[in-house]
């Protein structure tokens, strides 16, 4: 899953602004020691640069927040997000764009509750001190599926009959997806890496029914039944 595809966007594009910068002020410099000589243009540079690092060190002397484990996929539409902050102090969290501020409580704890939509969800967290001084990001990634588990080529067909003590010991197979957990009656069947699945199991005369459920990772079900009659 592709859940920090849009931090790996967004990095991109800082990339390709950082370059940018970079080229202009190479040429002014190369321009200024045209023009000025070297003295001048060194102290404009040392200037520049000094002020980047007072930045950065500012920003790192910020302790960044904390988030608690989230789950990495789940079918929930709505999650609380908790985690922890020097007390009394503004947490600045970012949901798919959507800002919001909170204050960490007495105990250094803060708590929000999040919409998700459907497929990748980032939460990125940042503090930012009384005297407006930010500190790195950190950030969760959440999946949202809500759809239910595909099951498909499912035997026995519904409603079979089978007779004789040849036909007693029913295989019950299908396929379905990757990393879904598969359960017949009260029996668990055995998923492959291509989520093919199957069970053997023993009818009793008259009419067998089983219930065939599917689980995927994110807690969705999907659920198929067969009726098969046995005779002896």
């Amino acid at each position: 899953m592709a859940a920090t595809s849009r931090l790996v966007k967004y990095e991109r594009r800082q990339a390709v602004r950082s370059a940018l910068l970079y080229l202009v002020l190479t040429a002014l410099i190369l321009f200024g020691i045209t023009r000025f000589g070297t003295q001048v243009v060194t102290s404009i540079t040392g200037f520049l640069t000094s002020g980047k690092e007072n930045t950065e060190s500012v920003s790192d002397l910020v302790a960044p927040p904390q988030i608690d484990t989230v789950p990495e996929i789940t079918n929930q539409k709505t999650i609380t997000v908790q985690g922890s902050a020097p007390s009394a102090q503004t947490v600045r969290l970012t949901l798919n764009g959507e800002k919001q501020d909170i204050v960490s409580n007495s105990q250094a704890r803060w708590s929000i509750s999040f919409a998700l939509h459907e497929g990748d969800n980032t939460v990125r967290a940042q503090v930012v001190d009384n005297q407006g001084n930010t500190s790195q990001e950190t950030t969760a990634s959440i999946f949202l599926d809500t759809v239910p588990p595909t099951v498909s080529s499912l035997i026995p067909d519904d409603g079979i009959t089978k007779t004789g003590k040849k036909e007693q010991n029913l295989e019950i197979s299908g396929q379905t997806e990757q990393d879904a957990s598969v359960r017949v009656n009260d029996r668990i069947a055995v998923v492959n890496g291509q989520g093919q699945f199957k069970t053997q199991l023993q009818l009793t005369e008259g009419e067998n029914v089983f219930t065939i459920i599917v689980t995927d990772r994110a807690g969705n079900t999907t659920q198929e039944i067969r009726h098969v009659t046995f005779l002896p």
